[in-house]
């Protein structure tokens, strides 16, 4: 498993990169969810907007072939927020059913977190991640529901609101069909998750987009609504 966080690794990890990207493209059919990959590298290697997060890129190689690619993880993190936003997991269909998904997330979050703490000193406090609603999506590469049921298993818990993904560019739009999932097991708290924590998120992830103020508040008044007396989220499958 090789993990790509600045310059200098994805030079060195070029050939694995372009392999990964050939997975990456065909792993998500729909427009609107897919970022030009050359803006994930941007932000890996720092050249990045200043309102943009850092990435970093995780991939799942064959130790005995290690330019052959079986999937990858791909997040963003957030200094403000403290917290890492998985945006992208894919798994080639060649080596679906091996536990490679699981492996990425249980391992891979581990060594970005772990990379954060060392090399920038940062205590990541919460880790959140999309999935398609399957009663809303008509594009897949992979079964929603079948998707939804790997994440729950792993110990995935919904955020119970109306998600609105920003646009991912000026080309594309906002995005409806989507779940705000967290994984408790990487959180400072597992037990429970402040609504402040999740604000102070989607507020950084909607600067980084200039997404629109009207959706970020729909979200925000939603949150205020599920929220328990003492300002946190109790958990929803």
């Amino acid at each position: 498993m090789k993990l790509i966080f600045n310059s200098s690794s994805c030079d060195s990890e070029a050939l694995l990169l372009k392999n990964f990207e050939t997975i990456y493209e065909g792993g998500f059919p729909d427009n609107n969810e897919r970022e030009q990959f050359q803006d994930i590298i941007n932000r890996v290697t720092g050249a990045k907007r200043p309102n943009e997060p850092h990435s970093i890129i995780v991939i799942k190689n064959n130790e005995t072939i290690p330019d052959e690619v079986w999937g990858g993880l791909i997040a963003d993190w957030y200094e403000k927020s403290r917290c890492i936003h998985l945006t992208y997991i894919i798994v080639d269909e060649k080596y679906r059913g091996k536990a490679v998904a699981r492996e990425l997330i249980n391992v891979g979050i581990k060594l970005i977190k772990d990379w954060i703490k060392d090399y920038i000193n940062i205590e990541i406090r919460n880790v959140f991640f999309e999935s398609n609603n399957p009663e809303l999506t008509l594009n897949d590469n992979f079964d929603p529901y079948k998707r939804l049921e790997i994440f729950l298993k792993m110990g995935a818990k919904r955020i119970d609101i109306h998600y609105i993904q920003p646009a991912l560019d000026a080309k594309k739009e906002e995005v409806e069909n989507l779940f705000l999932f967290t994984f408790p097991q990487f959180n400072a708290d597992e037990s429970r998750i402040s609504t402040l924590e999740i604000i102070e998120f989607l507020t950084e992830f909607y600067e980084g987009l200039d997404g629109k103020q009207e959706s970020l508040s729909k979200m925000i008044n939603s949150l205020k609504q599920i929220e328990n007396k003492e300002g946190y989220i109790t958990w929803q499958q």
